[in-house]
C-alpha cells in the first residue's frame, strides 16, 4: 500500500483538555473525558436510572438486570451465578486458592487484580515514608556536621529537632515513573 501524504505519529495527542493535562487522539475521547469536568452523564439504565458518561459504560451495566444468569459456579455446594464469564472465572480463585497477579515489589500475591492495585498503593505510601525518614536523617547528619557533632543516637525523639518541611530537591529514592504508551 502506498500512501502519499504525511504520516501521523501515532504517539501524538494533539487534542488537549483545557482544563487539566489531559491529551487524547481523538475528538470523540476529549468530549468524553470533558464529562469528568462537567459532571455530565447522558446514558441512563432504564431498569434503575443509574447514570453513565458513556454509552458502552451503561450496556454493560444493564446486563446486571437479566434475569438469566449464564454463568454458574460448578462447585458443589456453590450457588455462585453471574453475568460476565470473567466474574465467573474470578469467583472459581476462592475455591482454588489461585492467586494470579503478583506484586514485583515484595512478591505478595493476589486473586483479584483490584486487591494487587490496592496493594500497590500502599507501597507508594511506603515510599514516601522512606522518603520523609531519610530527610529527616540527612538533616541530622547536616546539623552535627556543621557543628562539629557526631550525629545524635535517637533514643528519645522529643530530644531531636525536627527538620524543616521537604523543599524540591532531587529525590532520594527513586520514583515509579508511568509507562508512556
Amino acid at each position: 500500500m502506498v500512501h502519499n501524504g504525511p504520516v501521523a505519529d501515532i504517539r501524538e495527542k494533539p487534542f488537549k483538555c483545557r482544563e487539566c493535562d489531559y491529551q487524547c487522539r481523538t475528538k470523540g475521547n476529549l468530549v468524553v473525558h470533558m464529562r469528568v469536568h462537567t459532571g455530565e452523564r447522558p446514558y441512563r439504565c432504564t431498569v434503575c436510572n443509574k447514570t453513565f458518561t458513556q454509552s458502552s459504560s451503561c450496556r454493560t451495566h444493564m446486563v446486571i438486570h437479566y434475569p438469566n444468569k449464564p454463568f454458574k459456579c460448578d462447585y458443589p455446594d456453590c450457588r455462585f451465578e453471574c453475568n460476565y464469564k470473567g466474574n465467573l472465572v474470578a469467583h472459581k480463585r476462592k475455591h482454588t486458592g489461585e492467586k494470579p497477579y503478583k506484586c514485583e515489589e515484595c512478591g505478595k500475591c493476589f486473586s483479584q487484580y483490584a486487591g494487587l492495585y490496592s496493594h500497590k498503593k500502599l507501597h507508594k505510601a511506603h515510599i514516601q515514608d522512606l522518603k520523609d525518614t531519610l530527610h529527616w536523617i540527612n538533616y541530622l547528619e547536616t546539623i552535627s556536621n556543621a557543628a562539629g557533632n557526631p550525629p545524635p543516637t535517637v533514643n528519645n525523639e522529643n530530644q531531636i529537632p525536627r527538620p524543616p518541611p521537604l523543599v524540591q530537591q532531587a529525590p532520594l529514592i527513586p520514583t515509579p515513573q508511568p509507562v508512556q504508551p
